[in-house]
């Protein structure tokens, strides 16, 4: 029995034995989670900048932007009727303009008579045949918003425009 005894002491001796080593173990792992989380925690901060004067001072103050020209459409009323050179074809052109601003809608209401005689004469030049297919229709947009802008912009500054083509009939 006496062995009995001796065998149990050291089991129950070297259990805790082997209880501690995976508690240090344990506590070990929880002590470098909590520095590797405290110096990545760290880093970023560091990184980022903090409130240190440094980056205080590197920030520069930038202006408050202001807000984009509100977008408008006009359309350029009544629509364009001309006869094609060198046919007896009819054109029929509805164009609506896609302006950015009440300075360029405002220019463009006022030499509302100059660009319909420009763009007269422009539509009134066009052969038949180029502008039945669609590259000619698109080049011949092209030319009227070249020739819409070189009107305005002897009056102001034109950041953006767009035409479009709301009606195209050719008879």
């Amino acid at each position: 029995m006496a062995e009995k005894q001796e065998q149990e002491t050291e089991a129950q001796t070297e259990a805790p034995a082997e209880g501690g080593g995976s508690k240090k173990t344990l506590i070990m792992i929880i002590v470098g989670a909590v520095v590797l989380i405290a110096a990545t925690a760290g880093g970023t901060f560091f990184l980022i900048g903090g409130d240190s004067p440094v980056a205080e001072a590197e920030v520069p103050e930038e202006a408050p932007a202001l807000p984009p020209p509100e977008p408008r459409y006009l359309d350029l009323d009544p629509p364009f009727t001309v006869n094609l050179e060198g046919s007896s074809s009819l054109l029929r052109v509805s164009i609506s303009l896609l302006v950015y601003g009440t300075e360029v809608e405002d220019v463009v209401t006022e030499h509302m008579p100059q660009i319909r005689n420009s763009l007269v004469l422009l539509f009134s030049n066009q052969d038949a045949a180029a502008v039945k297919d669609r590259n000619g229709k698109d080049q011949l947009r092209e030319s009227t918003l070249e020739t819409i802008r070189g009107i305005i912009s002897q009056y102001t500054e034109i950041e953006d425009m767009e035409v479009f083509f709301t009606g195209f009939v050719m008879q």
